[in-house]
């Protein structure tokens, strides 16, 4: 990546401008998607945007206007992950555009290398590494496998945790029609959130899984203290919860110390290869 020019990396950056229209931010990720002939962004496209056209349709039609005012909310929601989202992949789409454009080599170098990519091929320049079923036995795979293992506990916690205010939103929507009118800003920026450093976790972000843990710590304490809740079914959930974001931190910490040990290790034999 260090030998694209900056000014190619700033005109192929550009999508971001769709961030500025708020309501077509979706159509950066079909553009990225369709420019490095990625379907899976292509896909992301659909998903950012199916709440405000599912939520315009309705306002057309004049009904259910409940619903509308949800789905808007949840689109901006996501137009917040969209712009986290949007920053956490533009290396990886600016690498694929350019092997797509022919600016760069297929072969991945590894200072570009992800951490798995880099156990894979530590693995296969060393196969005593793996047994007679070919299945990877060496500290590297296993330590990035308890990495990842701890990492995928800690954002499923924290999107489940999301999930569930997103559902008590929907209960008081429908049984309380003035909710929107009273705390929904508060509601929708917590849940946000949440989703936003579950979306950091799952992308191996330490600042992230520390991030999510005080802030569900605080949150906690602000509702004790606010409203005088407190019970001990109540505080073993939140030693629960806390138990699993723990585990997220230590899986980032460690996919990160791996990968500092790994990628140098990958170089060396390449470079005694070469």
């Amino acid at each position: 990546m260090n030998e694209l020019s900056k000014g190619w990396k700033i005109r192929h950056s550009l999508y971001f401008l769709w961030f500025l229209t708020i309501l077509f931010f979706f159509i950066a990720f079909l553009h990225i998607g369709i420019r490095a002939s990625n379907r899976r962004w292509m896909l992301y496209s659909l998903l950012y945007a199916l709440p405000f056209l599912i939520s315009f349709m309705l306002f057309i039609l004049g009904v259910l206007p409940v619903i509308e005012n949800l789905l808007f909310n949840l689109g901006l929601v996501g137009f917040i992950l969209g712009i986290v989202h949007a920053f956490l992949i533009r290396k990886d789409y600016l690498r694929q555009l350019a092997v797509k454009q022919g600016k760069l080599d297929s072969q991945v170098t590894p200072a570009a290398m992800g951490l798995e990519e880099a156990v894979e091929k530590w693995e296969r320049e060393n196969p005593e590494a793996t047994d007679e079923t070919g299945e990877q036995t060496s500290a590297p795979a296993k330590r990035l496998k308890e990495a990842k293992s701890n990492i995928k506990t800690g954002w499923i916690t924290g999107v489940i945790l999301a999930s569930f205010n997103v559902v008590l939103v929907l209960f008081m929507m429908f049984f309380n029609p003035d909710f929107l009118g009273i705390v929904w800003a508060d509601t929708f920026i917590d849940i946000a959130l949440m989703f936003l450093l579950s979306l950091g976790i799952y992308k191996a972000s330490r600042f992230c899984a520390v991030s999510l843990l005080l802030y569900y710590w605080a949150s906690q304490l602000f509702l004790r203290f606010g409203t005088e809740f407190s019970n001990a079914a109540s505080l073993f959930m939140v030693a629960v919860f806390s138990y699993f974001f723990i585990q997220g931190i230590r899986g980032t910490y460690q996919y990160h110390k791996l990968k500092k040990e790994m990628l140098p290790a990958v170089e060396d034999n390449q470079s005694q290869g070469a």
